[in-house]
């Protein structure tokens, strides 16, 4: 008996298929890319509270020079949302960035005192 054979004979004893089940694949933060969203273009809680106070709170990463070298800061900055500075002055240098992943609250003391006295 060939293979074939062996297929169509199973097919005839067959009656129905089984169920076929998928993952629906939910849409994400259209800013920060990693939360799910209900709709495709909205922002998230977090993101969304980033955009009401107008500041970030990112850290620095290391010096970029090899992947041994990618720690990253210890204090969160606020940075003003569409800038590349802190509101302290701080700034990153040649071979390092301000992170991607984003912080609950601001730790620097500078940050702090800055936004204080603005508000």
């Amino acid at each position: 008996m060939s293979i074939m054979e062996m297929i169509k004979e199973l097919a005839l004893r067959t009656d129905e298929l089984p169920p076929v089940y998928w993952v629906e694949t939910r849409p994400t933060c259209y800013k920060c890319r990693t939360n799910e969203v209900q709709l495709a273009g909205d922002y998230c809680e977090f993101c969304t509270q980033e955009q009401k106070q107008g500041y970030e709170a990112l850290t620095m990463t290391g010096r970029c020079a090899n992947g041994a070298q990618r720690d990253s800061g210890i204090l969160y900055h606020a940075v003003m949302l569409g800038q590349y500075k802190a509101v302290c002055g701080a700034t990153h240098g040649r071979r390092s960035r301000w992170s991607e992943y984003h912080g609950v609250s601001v730790t620097c003391p500078r940050c702090m005192k800055k936004l204080e006295r603005e508000a």
